[in-house]
């Protein structure tokens, strides 16, 4: 299976990066050559992944008003030079590999390795190992996988404190699906400085914010207006948290605890570490209240949560013995492969067999 193949890749590569044993420049051309290959598999799939069917009939001449204006204006400016379905998964997948592939190059620092390791570099192949574990490298992109990108890109403006480049990036979002308004306090987020009192309060705060959730989130829709609160109201009366839910709010849980550590052990004084972490304390905040109050919030505390996949490997950057690092990279990998299969169990009719335009004979479920 192609997926257990890119799993095995990354796992040897991320085993040389973290032991020392690939330079820079090399790990920056397996970063944009597997970014490449997810490119490739995302432009040439034929009947795979989740909506493929409602993205296939909107393409041809379909009525979906809860499409955003910058996804529709795209899909009409492809239309309008051709009316070719790969062309279009094409450029969905050249902005997904331009956003994401420059998120991870940016943020591991590997440009700069040499001459600032300590501030901000962190493995990029790891970084990718991780996106490709919990997001498939968005291979079967939807469109809230574009405003996913593009959100997580634009942390580059908020740690220049770049207000003006911030919020271009921030609309430009939006505008592909609007549950991205939520990442505007990120701005704010990302430079704050908690100490274990105020993480201490906010966690006791908990259960308050969990409490007022559903009414703020009702209460924004009515203030936003049109389809804003008919999404409000309509997921309010989604159903609560299921078996699924539960174990992703234990995984979460533990995943905080570990950053938590992290931050405290050796990182709350490096600043990108600081920021992501403050974004992913946000997220998980989010994804709690979700869990409590509707499932369908899930997707919302993804423009925050994402930033993980930047927190994770920073778990190698503590200074430890070549056993213990030997024993840590295997849990790390045997996690994320216990990730990576849940993500494919979850949908595994729509990912498996990997179907592309050179056997469309082949016979899948699509929905």
């Amino acid at each position: 299976m192609i997926y257990i193949a890119i799993f095995a890749f990354l796992v040897v590569l991320s085993f040389f990066e973290v032991i020392n044993a690939l330079k820079p420049k090399t790990q920056k051309m397996f970063t944009i050559t597997i970014g490449l290959i997810f490119f490739l598999m995302s432009s040439l799939r034929w009947e795979r992944g989740t909506d493929w069917n409602s993205y296939y009939t909107f393409f041809y001449g379909g009525y979906n008003p809860g499409f955003e204006i910058g996804y529709t204006t795209l899909v009409s400016i492809i239309k309008s030079v051709t009316n070719n379905y790969t062309v279009y998964l094409t450029a969905i997948a050249l902005i997904i590999f331009i956003f994401q592939t420059n998120s991870i190059l940016q943020f591991s620092g590997i440009n700069n390795k040499l001459q600032n390791e300590e501030k901000g570099y962190c493995f990029p192949i790891t970084i990718l190992f991780v996106y490709f574990c919990l997001y498939f490298g968005y291979i079967y992109p939807v469109r809230i996988s574009i405003a996913t990108v593009i959100a997580f890109y634009s942390i580059k403006y908020i740690k220049s404190k770049s207000l003006l480049k911030f919020l271009a990036l921030y609309i430009l979002a939006i505008s592909f699906h609007r549950t991205a308004i939520i990442f505007l306090p990120a701005y704010f987020i990302y430079h704050l400085k908690f100490n274990k009192k105020i993480i201490l309060y906010t966690i006791l705060g908990l259960f308050i914010t969990v409490f007022f959730f559903g009414k703020a989130t009702t209460f924004l829709g009515s203030i936003l207006g049109g389809t804003y609160q008919v999404r409000a109201e309509v997921y309010s009366n989604s159903e609560l948290g299921n078996e699924k839910s539960i174990f992703g709010l234990i995984n979460m849980t533990m995943v905080f605890l570990v950053f938590l550590y992290l931050y405290f052990k050796k990182f709350k004084n490096e600043e990108q570490y600081n920021g992501m972490f403050n974004l992913y304390f946000v997220g998980y905040f989010l994804y709690v209240g979700a869990f409590i109050y509707s499932n369908t919030f899930f997707r919302a505390s993804s423009f925050y949560t994402m930033t993980q996949i930047i927190l994770m490997p920073y778990i190698f950057k503590i200074k430890s013995s070549k056993g213990i690092n030997m024993i840590l990279f295997v849990v790390f990998s045997v996690y994320f492969g216990l990730r990576m299969f849940s993500l494919l169990n979850n949908y595994w009719d729509l990912y498996v067999p990997y179907k592309s335009i050179f056997n469309t004979n082949l016979d899948v479920i699509t929905y």
